[in-house]
């Protein structure tokens, strides 16, 4: 049965948290391993990042991200991230956060390289 004519339903949306389109370099700490990516998405319940390789679902990860911000117009900060990861395939991989904070980024520290 179809709903009737002119009637629309609005999708259905099952974030709970509203995302923001941040792309920003960053670096991922997992078993061990550090590697490059690149954050595309962030809320206040998770982080989508696209890397270069699929990464293990369940696995605690750690995500390293230079703000694109700074802190009163001058410090560098980087928002550090532990999460697990939620699901990862070819489109990047999301990471649900299990707690986050900010740190002042080293002077010595380098942005991430693209």
């Amino acid at each position: 049965m179809s709903p009737a004519p002119g009637l629309r339903f609005a999708p259905y949306e099952r974030r709970q948290n509203k995302r923001f389109p941040i792309t920003a370099q960053s670096q991922y700490i997992l078993g061990g391993n550090r590697a490059k990516a690149t954050t595309l998405d962030i809320s206040s319940g998770g982080v989508f990042l696209k890397a270069e390789k699929s990464l293990p679902v369940g696995k605690q990860i750690q995500v390293l991200i230079d703000w694109p911000a700074l802190l009163d117009q001058r410090c560098p900060l980087r928002l550090v991230i532990t999460g697990r990861v939620l699901r990862s395939d070819s489109a990047g991989t999301a990471v649900g956060i299990i707690r986050y904070e900010f740190r002042i980024r080293p002077k010595s520290a380098a942005p991430f390289a693209a």
